[in-house]
């Protein structure tokens, strides 16, 4: 049993030969056409496993085998050529013989397609329109396929005794499965019978094998059971015991085709189940995040983060991507990438309604890049209000100290410059020049220009990402106009304020 690198629970359905690596479907670029599987960390064409190491054991299928048959069309095949049959039983003609030969063999090409289409990874059963022709062909290969057989067992005993010949009837019982299957692939009498290719199966199954056998003896076992239950009852009987006779064949068959499927490595082939198979492919965001994961771990971080850059580009909405990019540059401490990213990355969770996590992400930054500071306004506005909610005031400070210098028409200074004071009064050393701040924010705030109704939306749209700063705000400017002096209501413009000095 081989499993993916990448993944140790998962088991490998790709093998890359210039790697020398096992991967499972999530770790392989499946491409956009059929075989056109590569491999993520090299390029290159990669190996199919099939099923190889992926398919369910057939003995805990036993359930889903048993429901194979219980379909409408599949059912209503067995109980037609049973009725048939039952029918034709009572006339004794030559013609009614052929006929039912013929009927035998439309059941048993349809149960050899079963097969066939099981060891392709098809779990539901084929159209029944499958066994309308060449079932007389059909039955009578496997008519000669049963007589070489016996006839392998009358010539032991005619030439080699009585032991041999009993030896020889067991390893064909024993086989018989085998010379099914291998008849079913390749509907050949001789290559069916011929004991090299019959050891070959048996001994690549190996155990497993024998479950088969002891299924086959249970079923048969079963329909001589009913057979004595209802004789007495030609009509009736007939019609049970054929119905009973080919439901149990499908399940065999089935199950037969299915071992093959699960063995399907040891015999030299690969298939993937159907509900496998029909999978859509991988959009491109999803493969990107698949080869950044095969990338991490492989430790080549310089091309995850390119590759990271490189998918942003054209998703650069995706919340997923977005944080997983940070968590990515946090981990591997590239403070460079970092830098150049934190700025978007505080306003893309202010865009996308994550709020709570610019308090912690903005810790997380300065924790790498001590005297990190967003590179815009808003950028700066959010951190430090991040901060100053959550009782930061040293780096609230730090954020909104010399806004007004650098941006002086964001039109949240107003805001910016009340918050700055609040945080200031926690500040023994600088708290005396919280008062200065207090005012200087309702100065701005009396003298915000009026806009026009596009940007009346646009503010409003801004300001409803703040607290009940603004209303405060509002409420002490109104204290304040009525308290000032006159002289004081006749400036124009607020003075400016010098540089804060501090030390944090």
């Amino acid at each position: 049993m081989e499993y993916c690198k990448y993944h140790p629970n998962s088991p490998a359905t790709f093998w890359c030969e210039n790697c020398q690596v096992f991967s499972c479907d999530n770790c392989t670029d499946e491409g956009s056409l059929a075989s056109s599987e590569r491999c993520f960390k090299c390029g290159a064409h990669v190996e199919s496993l099939g099923a190889t190491y992926t398919a369910t054991p057939f003995w805990r299928r036993l359930e889903d085998s048993f429901r194979y048959p219980l379909n409408a069309s599949v059912m209503g095949l067995i109980v037609a050529i049973s009725l048939m049959q039952a029918i034709l039983s009572s006339i004794p003609m030559i013609i009614t013989l052929i006929v039912q030969l013929a009927l035998f063999g439309s059941m048993i090409k349809y149960c050899f397609d079963c097969l066939e289409k099981t060891s392709e990874g098809l779990l539901t059963p084929p159209d029944v329109t499958h066994a309308y022709s060449g079932g007389l062909g059909i039955a009578v290969k496997v008519i000669a396929m049963m007589v070489s057989l016996v006839a392998m067992i009358i010539g032991a005993y005619n030439f080699l005794g009585e032991a041999v010949a009993g030896l020889v009837s067991f390893v064909v019982m024993l086989g018989l499965p085998a010379v099914l299957i291998n008849f079913g692939l390749t509907r050949q009498v001789l290559a069916s019978v011929d004991p090299i290719k019959m050891v070959k199966l048996i001994s690549a199954i190996g155990l497993p094998y024998g479950l088969i056998i002891a299924f086959l003896m249970i079923m048969s076992g079963s329909i001589t059971v009913l057979s004595e239950l209802t004789y007495g009852f030609s009509f009736a009987s007939a019609l049970i015991e054929s119905v009973i006779t080919y439901y149990y064949m499908v399940v065999m068959f089935h199950m037969m085709g299915y071992m093959i499927f699960q063995y399907q490595g040891k015999l030299g082939f690969v298939a993937r189940a159907e509900e496998e198979a029909l999978t859509q492919p991988r959009n491109d965001l999803e493969k990107s995040i698949a080869q950044i994961g095969i990338l991490v771990k492989e430790g080549n971080y310089s091309s995850a983060d390119r590759l990271f850059i490189k998918t942003l580009d054209k998703f650069a909405n995706d919340k997923a991507l977005n944080n997983q990019y940070f968590d990515f540059l946090i981990a591997t401490k590239s403070a460079d990438s970092l830098k150049k990213f934190a700025t978007q990355y505080i306003e893309f969770l202010d865009r996308t309604n994550q709020p709570d996590k610019i308090r912690t992400r903005y810790k997380q930054i300065v924790k790498l890049i001590p005297d990190f500071v967003p590179q815009t306004a808003f950028g700066r506005f959010l951190a430090g209000k991040a901060c100053h909610d959550i009782g930061e005031h040293q780096l609230a400070v730090k954020l909104f100290n010399g806004m007004k210098k650098l941006y002086p028409d964001f039109e949240l200074l107003p805001e910016v410059f009340e918050m700055m004071a609040e945080s200031l009064g926690f500040i023994p050393k600088l708290a005396d020049q919280a008062e200065k701040y207090r005012q200087m924010a309702k100065r701005l705030a009396k003298q915000r220009p009026t806009q026009k109704p596009s940007e009346k939306a646009d503010f409003a749209a801004k300001k409803s990402k703040i607290d009940a700063t603004v209303q405060r705000v509002a409420s002490d400017q109104a204290d304040f106009l009525s308290e000032k002096p006159a002289a004081q209501e006749e400036e124009s413009k607020p003075k400016e304020l010098p540089p804060l000095e501090f030390k944090l």
